[in-house]
């Protein structure tokens, strides 16, 4: 599937889906979701923004972006719909969301309606970076200017550029570039990444601000000794909510806190809670 990268949308509110339209994609998000989903459909397609996240963990990770896309063309309410783009986003290839949406210009539609939360203390310029890896400099800096997800943590891009480079015999990079606040499509910091991705694709001219291949390794390990801090953070934290369930005030929020834990902390898909 070909994307279709240019400047940025200009943003028209969403018309209203009709009753037709809404069937239909339920149907078929319906066909989509595992039995173990099922129960929750119904209310996450009504905007429970509670039973949307119990649906996307639900969900395979090649089923999220596709359940965003029907939830979309069902024009589900906001608050919904973006729990689910979310989860898509942060817990399933962005490139696949990408795919789903069949264009960039699509996907900045998704983001826009979805009314993700900018922080309050970002200024009106934001500087972000990203780290990646290529044959050249070249190279690196053409995958940089494509790349959907950048970060205002320095030192993590540092990591993501050596993440796989010496494997790869690539050559690790830093790119950076500033963006204003306005521009920023969805912001999420669930897993300390700071992530940020941008409204215009590709962007305009990141300038190089790390190369030297000897202090990206060495933000590399400090990045990682601090994964691994927050790790072992979250399955303590994981614990402390398992021994809480025995209480009986404590509702399906909580179940679902520990399964987002153990995704967070894994980076992978959590067992399908049937």
């Amino acid at each position: 599937m070909t994307l279709i990268i240019g400047p940025a949308v200009e943003m028209r509110r969403p018309r209203k889906a009709g009753a037709e339209t809404q069937g239909g994609a339920y149907l078929q998000a319906s066909e989509l979701t595992p039995p173990w989903g099922q129960r929750h459909l119904a209310a996450a397609f009504d905007g429970d923004p509670d039973a949307a996240l119990s649906l996307a963990v639900a969900l395979s990770d090649w089923q999220r972006p596709l359940m965003v896309a029907l939830m979309y063309r069902a024009r589900v309410p906001p608050a919904a719909f973006r729990v689910v783009l979310a989860e898509a986003l942060t817990q399933t290839n962005e490139y696949d969301v990408l795919r789903a949406s069949r264009g960039w210009r699509q996907f900045v539609r998704w983001c826009r309606y979805a009314e993700f939360p900018i922080p309050d203390y970002l200024p009106e310029e934001v500087t972000i970076f990203r780290g990646v890896s290529g044959p050249t400099r070249t190279e690196a800096i053409c995958i940089a200017k494509l790349g959907v997800s950048w970060t205002l943590d320095r030192e993590l891009a540092a990591w993501f550029a050596w993440r796989f480079a010496p494997d790869c015999k690539h050559l690790p990079i830093v790119a950076s570039t500033v963006i204003p606040r306005a521009s920023i499509l969805f912001f999420d910091d669930g897993r300390s990444e700071k992530e940020v991705i941008p409204e215009d694709r590709p962007v305009t001219t990141p300038v190089v601000v790390w190369e030297d291949t000897g202090e990206i390794r060495a933000a590399y390990e400090r990045v990682l000794e601090r994964m691994d801090r927050n790790r072992r953070q979250m399955f303590e934290r994981e614990g402390q909510l398992r021994q809480g369930e025995r209480d009986p005030d404590v509702g399906r929020v909580r179940k679902q806190l520990i399964s987002l834990l153990r995704r967070y902390a894994g980076k992978g898909t959590a067992e399908p809670s049937r």
